[in-house]
């Protein structure tokens, strides 16, 4: 039986319209666990998140969530405009005080940004910051959609790692969506194909799942 702290997701269907987007999604994952969708856009990933986070609740299935905060991390940062880096942090996390604030600018590489408004820093940066405040809540579930998109792949690889690791520190339970293999393999205990096989990523032939599913080439789609 799983436990009152497991997720558990079965999306029966979900459809726009006549469009069916998703068919018997099924899967669990507990805390500490990182658990990576994979799929090509367009195929539901993004909706998945979606519904795993209770934003959208028109379908047909069940999702049962760990007590506790959520975090998500969107492909857009949503960062309010308004409010500089250390005020998007305290907005989902009042009580965070300034050296905690110093420490997860300092986990995503943004030492020293705390004062500076969305419009003074990069696309890239502002995702970074949208990381940082999904951690600023202390998840129990940390869900992320694409997170570190367009940044160079040697810095998403380091970010992603340290990412992670203060999320499992923490006990949270990770749901990453992505079409990048590599980056899935390098972070997640457990890779979900969208329409494709549920397998162990330390158990996982990159090469071969290559030839069968040729959008996880690593290169954005």
């Amino acid at each position: 039986m799983p436990g009152a702290e497991t997720l558990l997701v079965s999306i029966v269907a979900k459809r726009f319209g006549g469009r069916q987007v998703l068919t018997d999604l099924r899967f669990t994952a507990v805390p500490g666990e990182v658990l990576a969708l994979l799929a090509p856009s367009g195929t539901g990933k993004t909706t998945a998140l979606r519904i795993v986070l209770g934003l959208d609740t028109a379908f047909e299935g069940a999702v049962v969530r760990p007590p506790g905060r959520m975090g998500a991390v969107f492909q857009d940062p949503r960062l309010l405009p308004w409010l500089d880096v250390a005020g998007n942090l305290r907005l989902v996390a009042p009580g965070l005080s300034a050296a905690e604030i110093d420490g997860l600018l300092a986990l995503v590489g943004l030492q020293g940004a705390g004062r500076r408004l969305p419009r003074e820093i990069s696309l890239g940066m502002a995702r970074r910051v949208a990381i940082a405040r999904a951690l600023a809540v202390r998840p129990a579930l940390l869900v992320l959609d694409e997170p570190f998109a367009s940044l160079d792949p040697q810095l998403a690889l380091s970010l992603s790692r340290a990412v992670i690791a203060r999320a499992r520190a923490g006990g949270a339970t990770v749901l990453l969506a992505s079409h990048d293999l590599d980056q899935a393999l390098a972070i997640a205990d457990r890779i979900l194909i969208l329409g494709g096989p549920d397998l162990r990523a330390s158990e996982t032939d990159s090469a071969t799942l290559r030839a069968r599913f040729p959008f996880l080439s690593g290169e954005p789609c």
